[in-house]
């Protein structure tokens, strides 16, 4: 009887080395995979066109304006206007309305927003994309509110920088103190 309990013990402390031997394996094979899937999401970010980042930027930026806008304008055909991936971001959040250089034009298009209701709409202006290195782009947008109770509030050239989550997508996020952006 003396035998079979030292065996029985060996036969556990046996299996117990090798439950810590298979143990160790899964954490190192569960860190080999989220090793691997990081790789494979910085290079998706990597190789994401202009367009996605442009987009994020859009979302973040009229998302930390304050107040919201209702609807948005933009003006085609000057250094500061917005590529399509803007526009149509813009577009995404809700109706979008192109504007003019021209005082006269503005009058028109104001007057046809004002016929629908006093909402803020806010002018959105792009400054440009520069990416320090493929991970981390960062986008200059301006805007100004055209008309509605903030008409006349701008906000100044802001700095966006998109961050690719666990996903491959680009997303800005949430400023700490909350919408704040105007």
């Amino acid at each position: 009887m003396h035998r079979r309990r030292r065996a029985t013990a060996a036969a556990f402390a046996g299996a117990g080395v090798a439950v810590a031997l298979l143990g160790a394996c899964e954490a190192q094979q569960q860190a080999d995979r989220r090793a691997s899937a990081r790789e494979f999401t910085n290079k998706m970010c990597q190789l994401s066109p202009d367009d996605t980042v442009i987009a994020a930027a859009i979302y973040g930026f009229t998302a930390q304006a304050d107040p919201r806008a209702g609807r948005f304008v933009f003006i085609p055909g000057t250094d500061s206007s917005l590529p399509p991936a803007g526009t149509q971001a813009l577009e995404d959040r809700g109706p979008t309305y192109m504007y003019s250089t021209d005082p006269a034009q503005q009058a028109v298009v104001l007057g046809q927003l004002n016929s629908v209701g006093d909402y803020p709409t806010l002018l959105v202006s792009y400054h440009g994309l520069v990416r320090t290195d493929p991970l981390h782009p960062v986008v200059k947008l301006s805007g100004a509110y055209v008309s509605g109770p903030p008409r006349g509030k701008s906000i100044a050239v802001r700095a966006i920088a998109p961050q690719c989550d666990s996903t491959g997508a680009w997303r800005v996020a949430a400023p700490a103190s909350g919408p704040g952006a105007g």
